[in-house]
């Protein structure tokens, strides 16, 4: 009698789980619901504000075009706080043809309401409606923005948010717009102004790219505040793509245990966003890089960077006891967007002299299995000997300061010689033939 009980109370255990499981579920829904209609309540009463305002003032504070409205407020109803974001923009229809063809391509406005609730996007409702001028069109003095948004592979990004800033016009502006499946924003009715307009272009987990202003760190940026003349379309593309991260593992050279010493290197990515004057030329130029140096320690023997950009960087340590042997893959290190690339890299005892031999194939790949041999020529005994990994990079520590003959060989390719002075902290790189 007692199993059967217990039997018949698991089984009832699990229908009430169920069940309140189900109201639980039944409530958020409900719940949603609720806040979905008194959003769209708020969107629906905000553009029924819009079509009842002269033309003239359909616009948002910063906006282009202007007006009294708020591109975002919060609205409370029953308890509940709703955000409301308002956009406003002239539409250039193709009907009459298009700027700069178009001499008028403020044809209408398009007004886009927002209402959303908690922290989910998914928690947003949007309403849009299209208003007419009243009469016929009028001449502008205005001109056209438009601005692309791509990735690395130049594929257009969709939802990027495009914030556009100018202080030099009266009224300033000041608005966020998101890409369209082109990844472009553009906006037609753009007052005039002489590299005043500053963009910058985000979206959640991607890099950023911006316009720059002339400085004294870089008076001469490739991307400076964008010029809008009347009737004149001004284009500007912005390149953006996933952050990424890269997995970095020190070890030891030689015996390839972990290396857990206070490490200290530098991160420097390639991107070049300017010049500047060189005070002791030549070059005449430098570059000005888009990111600054970035400096990291540990002594784990890992440290995982992430939020970067896609980017060729250049890895420098800054040890006085230890010098970097090899890295695995070969440096500088290329990051690809939305990936995580693993590297590892060794390191030595520090000494005043040694050698860093990176072998390639003729396609610039790294060779390994390739017999790497150094003899001085100055009648020195010493003589040093290594066989490439699949890394391509053998390091030879300590060394003398002289004259020495390095040979590289490997089966099916030709033996190449280098006459090399080792003097300090030498690296040679050599690319071996395929023989024939």
């Amino acid at each position: 009698m007692l199993p059967e009980l217990l039997v018949a109370l698991g089984i009832i255990a699990i229908i009430t789980t169920a069940i309140l499981g189900l109201l639980g579920r039944g409530l958020d829904v409900l719940r949603r619901e609720s806040h979905r209609r008194v959003a769209i309540g708020i969107a629906n009463g905000r553009i029924e504000r819009f079509r009842n305002v002269p033309y003239d003032d359909v616009g948002t504070s910063g906006g282009i075009p202007s007006g009294a409205f708020l591109p975002e407020d919060v609205v409370e109803r029953n308890g509940a706080r709703y955000t409301v974001r308002t956009r406003v923009r002239f539409m250039d229809d193709p009907y009459d043809g298009l700027a700069p063809t178009d001499a008028v391509p403020t044809d209408y406005r398009e007004v886009a309401v927002d209402a959303s609730w908690g922290a989910n996007p998914n928690q947003t409702v949007t309403l849009a409606t299209l208003i007419a001028p009243p009469g016929l069109e009028q001449s502008t003095t205005t001109g056209t923005l438009r601005i692309r948004v791509i990735d690395a592979n130049g594929a257009p990004v969709e939802g990027a948010s495009v914030h556009i800033a100018n202080s030099t016009v009266i009224p300033s502006i000041a608005l966020t717009l998101p890409t369209d499946a082109n990844g472009d924003v553009i906006l037609p009715g753009a007052p005039p102004s002489v590299s005043g307009y500053a963009v910058r272009v985000t979206r959640d987990g991607y890099s950023t790219d911006a316009t720059a202003p002339p400085s004294a760190e870089n008076p001469n940026p490739t991307q400076a505040p964008l010029t809008v003349l009347e009737h004149e379309v001004t284009a500007a593309t912005f390149a953006i793509d996933r952050q990424a991260t890269i997995a970095f593992t020190f070890r030891r050279y030689g015996n390839d245990q972990p290396f857990r010493d206070l490490t200290t290197f530098t991160l420097q990515g390639m991107k070049v966003i300017g010049t500047r004057p060189n005070p002791e030329p030549p070059p005449d130029t430098l570059p000005v890089y888009k990111a600054a140096p970035q400096s990291f320690t540990t002594n784990q023997g890992t440290l995982t960077i992430s939020a970067l950009e896609w980017d060729t960087y250049r890895f420098s340590e800054a040890m006085v006891d230890y010098d970097l042997a090899t890295a695995d893959p070969l440096l500088p290190i290329e990051l690809l967007p939305g990936t995580t690339k693993p590297v590892t890299v060794t390191f030595a005892p520090h000494h005043d002299h040694t050698l860093r031999v990176i072998v390639r194939d003729a396609a610039g790949l790294p060779l390994g299995g390739a017999d790497v041999s150094l003899e001085y020529t100055d009648g020195s005994p010493q003589r040093e000997h290594g066989t490439t990994p699949d890394n391509g990079q053998v390091f030879f520590t300590p060394l003398r300061p002289g004259t020495a003959l390095l040979t590289i060989a490997r089966e099916d390719f030709e033996t190449a010689t280098r006459e090399l002075t080792i003097d300090g902290q030498t690296e040679v790189e050599v690319r071996l033939q395929r023989a024939e």
